[in-house]
């Protein structure tokens, strides 16, 4: 489905739900003396890409596989991001990892773990 560095989102173990991708263009007004201001275009602005879903431990994984990511963001590096069909997305880092635990069993662990994963593009200093 998706691979960001080594952690690798798949059908049947760290599968998401929904995955949004907001991509946005920079265009300052430019004020002009007796006219309207003007838009400038300057480049691309951030772009950003969410992933949730909902694991079901046993069934599907569990805590480990968040653990796992939010480990591999503690490095502090970015991390290619390429999708299911081989698409290389660039370089992205992980801006925040949120779940919430439900349905817990007498021994504390869940049996519902929903996630919400934020991510940015990196800003590579020689894309076009």
């Amino acid at each position: 489905m998706l691979q960001l560095g080594p952690i690798q989102f798949e059908i049947n173990d760290f599968s998401y739900d929904q995955l949004r991708r907001a991509t946005a263009w920079q265009w300052p007004s430019q004020e002009r003396i007796g006219r309207r201001p003007a838009l400038q275009y300057t480049g691309k602005a951030e772009e950003t890409i969410g992933v949730s879903g909902t694991l079901y431990p046993p069934i599907t994984g569990g805590p480990s596989l968040l653990r796992n990511l939010r480990a591999e963001a503690d490095r502090g590096e970015p991390l290619d991001l390429v999708d299911g069909l081989g698409n290389v997305l660039g370089l992205f880092v992980v801006k925040g990892v949120q779940e919430t635990w439900t349905e817990m069993l007498d021994n504390g662990l869940p049996r519902k773990i929903a996630f919400q994963i934020e991510l940015a593009h990196y800003g590579e200093d020689d894309e076009q």
